[in-house]
């Protein structure tokens, strides 16, 4: 249905959580994307939150927050 473009590659997997997708990237940002996608084929990011390092681990989101773990020996809690 559409890609979206990082900075860097993609090793996790994403989760989704309310109509929109979290991923990690190597170019130590986590990405949130709208879901069912933004009317076109590339897609712009919902917005992105920058990490110390790579991004590896999978999203987890519960409570209004998105966990991440990076490369840096740090976990990311970013609201939503």
């Amino acid at each position: 249905l559409w890609t979206a473009q990082t900075g860097g590659w993609v090793e996790s997997s994403p989760a989704v959580a309310n109509g929109v997708v979290y991923v990690g990237s190597d170019d130590y940002n986590l990405y949130a994307f709208k879901a069912d996608g933004c009317g076109q084929t590339t897609c712009a990011p919902l917005w992105t939150a920058q990490t110390g390092s790579y991004v590896y681990s999978s999203p987890a989101v519960a409570n209004g927050v998105v966990y991440v773990g990076s490369y840096d020996d740090k976990l990311y809690a970013f609201h939503l």
